[in-house]
């Protein structure tokens, strides 16, 4: 609640207008103002619902980066909190504020949930074959709280402070301090248990899953991205232009002029398909792990043969160094 700050910070409550982010003169009522201008707007340009919907989370995400939180999600919570300060007036007000909120850990049953809700939908994407990659730290702690724990402390603060003298007091609760778990025993226990209760699909066969891989940089995120995803679809591309003109008989002869290079730690390659006379067909690049240009030439040189060979095209590949 208190903004994207690091080292040790105080939740303390929020009053109306409060400065967040070195941002002051929050106004709920102006905000409600650009909500309601914004779709006014849209209302005047005919806007589809979806491109209503796509707006309205551009117009959310713009007002709540303004005042330094992360989410609307958060942004409406503060706002909460300083309408209760604002509007309780006499009245003692406790604000509680759980962490992630998982299923039940006794009461009405162990393990109960309604819907999917907060890491619920990443087990369950898992569980379905989705979800095979994860930035993050294993290490690090993740806190949880079973919902009848929280529903408990809510009722122990309310009787605690069930009396007609005015106050804001505000309660965190979690697990993390006490009781701490990893997002590592999270990942071994989904593996454990999904490899023996697999999730059934829409075919009735069982999913089978694997262990996540996870990387805790952004590099390494990228990297793995471009691999898995980027340098895929760039083959299927060349691909497709190659299939095309196989399909239409041609048989021509075709050059792939290519080059690897390594700058600051990185290495890549790029490379032009062009036909004899120079006219230009297909450009494609990717990044590379290993940080040799040359590795990176011999990568994109591979490529280029693999695809062409898959292809089943008639014609001849030339390879020239840019």
């Amino acid at each position: 609640m208190s903004a994207e700050r690091t080292g040790l910070t105080l939740e303390n409550s929020y009053s109306m207008g409060e400065i967040l982010n070195g941002v002051s003169g929050l106004d709920i009522n102006a905000e409600k103002e650009i909500i309601e201008h914004k779709l006014n707007e849209l209302g005047i340009q005919r806007a589809s619902d979806k491109e209503i919907t796509q707006s309205m989370k551009d117009l959310g995400i713009q007002r709540t980066r303004f005042y330094g939180l992360p989410n609307t999600y958060v942004f409406t919570k503060a706002m909460g909190e300083m309408m209760i300060g604002e509007l309780k007036g006499t009245l003692p007000a406790v604000i509680i504020r759980p962490t992630i909120i998982t299923s039940t850990l006794k009461e009405p049953f162990p393990g109960w949930a309604e819907g999917v809700r907060t890491i619920d939908s990443l087990i369950i994407g898992y569980a379905k074959g989705k979800l095979t990659f994860f930035l993050g730290d294993v290490d690090a702690a993740v806190d949880l709280t079973p919902v009848d724990m929280v529903v408990n402390a809510m009722v122990v603060a309310m009787v605690a402070h069930a009396s007609n003298q005015p106050s804001e007091t505000i309660y965190h609760v979690g697990s993390s301090m006490r009781n701490p778990i990893t997002y590592r025993t999270i990942q071994d226990f989904s593996y454990h248990y999904f490899s023996k209760k697999p999730w059934i699909d829409n075919d009735e066969k069982p999913v089978i899953v694997g262990k996540v891989r996870v990387t805790d940089t952004m590099a390494s995120f990228h990297r793995y991205m471009a691999l898995r995803f980027l340098l895929p679809r760039k083959c299927l591309l060349i691909n497709s232009f190659i299939s095309v003109n196989h399909s239409l008989k041609f048989d021509f002869k075709a050059v792939f002029h290519h080059v690897g290079v390594s700058r600051e730690g990185r290495s890549g390659y790029g490379g032009a398909l062009r036909f004899p006379s120079g006219v230009l067909r297909a450009l494609f690049s990717g990044p590379v792990l290993d940080t040799s240009s040359d590795f990176a030439t011999i990568v994109g040189v591979k490529m280029a043969v693999g695809v062409f060979e898959e292809a089943g095209w008639g014609g001849v590949l030339e390879s020239n160094f840019l």
